[in-house]
């Protein structure tokens, strides 16, 4: 068979609920207004759309699809779209679960993508902007398919969002409980490390890193977002840093790993991560720091370290518990000059 399709309506949701379909509005203005233009040939195996343009409400979608039925479709799509405002159209996650941890709002996200198991896919996809959460998406790029359950992404390029420059490619399972990423390869840059962390939710930052500068990061992880290996290389500015190890996202960030900082003045790096340091010196030489670490940034266990200030350099152990009012550190150190 092969049809020319076209349908509009200025009265949307009236026609939905005339043919007993009655989504959700999210918001008044949505569901107003559909036009539909498509040509569609095929058969009972298989069909496609191709080319198919549809406008619902703002957001216009164009492009071509292909289905092939049985006890599990197979379907193509490419498809761009001007705007997509999920806000609208999709119910917000629950009060109680968005004051939980960055793991567990999105593994409630992937709790509710069982449907994603149910059909393969081969995805591209391109739209100018994406809003979800309140958060805009700018210039969305993605690549890749759905097998088995598996997502393999090729490419996800987002040119900006919370003032970041984003890509990713990997593997990522799990839709339907909690996403498990395999070699996920990421790259981040932005000019503002504050205001990312915070639109993205990770948690709300002590120490204003914008000091430092730009951040471009790098890096591969493996695992469940709550426990996962990570393999991460960055540069702030001036400060350049690697971490190889694991990382548990409860409240905080709970480190298991070996970790190297590199800073140009060791003053200027202790006060930019807030410690009240007057030397006598105003310029100590170089921070350098290798060491294990366990623990999170306000309660952390330093093993195996090295520190190096100019040509001073330490070894030994350090621990500290900087939460609450009363700070308690403890080091067994050897210095070779001071």
């Amino acid at each position: 068979y092969q049809a020319d399709v076209s349908l509009a309506s200025e009265e949307l949701m009236r026609l939905l609920k005339w043919i007993k379909l009655e989504p959700k509005a999210m918001a008044s203005s949505v569901y107003k207004k559909m036009l539909l233009t498509a040509s569609v040939s095929g058969n009972f195996d298989k069909f496609q759309v191709s080319p198919f343009k549809v406008v619902l409400d703002n957001t216009t979608f164009s492009g071509d699809a292909g289905v092939v039925l049985g006890e599990r479709k197979d379907i193509m799509l490419n498809v761009n779209a001007n705007t997509l405002n999920f806000d609208n159209y999709i119910n917000s996650i629950p009060e109680e679960i968005k004051v939980k941890n960055f793991a567990d709002r999105m593994n409630y996200r992937f709790s509710k993508l069982n449907s994603l198991n149910d059909f393969d896919m081969v995805l591209n996809a391109n739209a100018n902007l994406v809003i979800y959460e309140s958060l805009p998406f700018e210039k969305v790029k993605f690549k890749g398919n759905i097998l088995q359950g598996k997502m393999e992404i090729e490419n996800l390029n987002i040119e900006r969002a919370a003032n970041t420059k984003l890509d990713f490619s990997g593997k990522i399972s799990g839709f339907g409980s909690k996403a498990n990423f395999e070699d996920m390869q990421y790259s981040v840059e932005t000019k503002d490390i504050t205001n990312m962390i915070e639109k993205f939710g990770l948690y709300k930052p002590e120490v204003d890193y914008n000091k430092f500068g730009d951040l471009v990061a790098s890096g591969v992880l493996n695992g469940e977002l709550d426990n996962f290996g990570i393999n991460t290389q960055f540069t702030s500015g001036d400060l350049t840093a690697n971490y190889a190890g694991t990382v548990m996202l409860a409240d905080d960030f709970i480190f298991d790993g070996d970790v190297e900082l590199k800073y140009p003045e060791t003053t200027t790096f202790v006060k930019a991560v807030g410690m009240n340091y007057e030397p006598q010196s105003s310029n100590l030489g170089m921070f350098r720091l290798k060491s294990n670490i366990k623990g999170s940034v306000d309660n952390l266990k330093l093993t195996a370290m090295e520190l190096n200030s100019g040509y001073t350099k330490f070894d030994g152990e350090v621990s500290y518990d900087f939460r609450g009012d009363n700070k308690v550190a403890d080091a067994n150190l050897k210095v070779n000059k001071i």
